[in-house]
């Protein structure tokens, strides 16, 4: 598979980020009428249908992703924060150990202090027989999954916390043709795939000064036919910050600008 950034940019991210901001936008954080609360079990539900399975056993060897994080303030003053790219090298199976070893190179390039910035080999260590992780990559790499199985599992859990306004929408779009692929649509010249956009509110009450709710509008943009890193195609969080004597809105976005499919593995 030829891998060509800006087709995907400009066409899938182009298609993302008009979902992901069309909402952010018109949402108003200051208004107090959140609506009742929504079943945790319910939204655990819905976000393991939009994403399907989540497991270690469907990493392809070569599969490669490309993430930036983004902070936006206020809807105009945006900054890059990262880029990471992160690709899988090898996979390798120990019979002896029972393990499945994914050895991944990831590029963390920090934009804001490229002295943080960090590089190399990192690994995921699975039990064969029952794909649990044993050993995770380490903190300073980031997965778009576990926070999204964060969300779906155990955020609006918490203690003191809710979830409100819950809400799924379905779409679905055309790949470029430089990254279709009969894994992913069964005809590769008109690859269509299935698009779930996500959104709700957590509540959390009594932790600011003043003793008031915070409120942290969740997007997320998923597609269950993507490869394993880039089924979360867009993560972002939306919260008022305090701003000297105001508060503006701040947007967290974590968008997937461009993926490669990589090769079958045999685990």
């Amino acid at each position: 598979m030829i891998f060509i950034y800006k087709n995907l940019k400009t066409i899938l991210l182009a298609f993302i980020l008009s979902l992901q901001f069309s909402c952010l936008k018109k949402q108003n954080l200051e208004n107090q009428d959140i609506g009742p609360t929504v079943n945790p079990e319910i939204i655990q539900e819905k976000m393991g249908e939009g994403i399907g399975t989540i497991g270690y056993e469907d990493i392809n060897l070569h599969e490669k992703s490309i993430m930036t994080r983004t902070l936006t303030l206020a809807d105009s003053q945006k900054t890059k924060m990262f880029t990471q790219t992160l690709e899988v090298d090898s996979i390798d199976i120990t019979s002896k150990e029972g393990k499945i070893i994914y050895n991944l190179f990831v590029d963390h390039q920090n934009h804001l202090n490229p002295n943080s910035s960090f590089g190399g080999s990192y690994t995921i260590e699975t039990d064969r027989i029952t794909k649990s992780e044993l050993r995770a990559a380490e903190k300073n790499v980031f997965f778009l999954h576990n926070t999204y199985l964060y969300y779906s599992l155990f955020a609006c859990k918490q203690e003191n916390t809710s979830c409100h306004n819950f809400n799924i929408e379905d779409y679905n779009i055309k790949l470029p043709s430089e990254f279709a692929d009969v894994r992913i649509c069964p005809n590769p010249a008109n690859c269509i795939i299935p698009i779930r956009k996500i959104t709700f509110d957590i509540v959390s009450k009594g932790i600011l000064p003043e003793n008031t709710p915070d409120r942290e509008f969740i997007t997320f943009i998923v597609s269950k036919k993507l490869p394993f890193f880039s089924k979360v195609l867009n993560f972002c969080s939306r919260t008022l910050e305090q701003n000297g004597d105001r508060k503006i809105l701040v947007d967290d976005c974590y968008n997937i600008d461009s993926f490669s499919m990589g090769e079958n593995s045999v685990q």
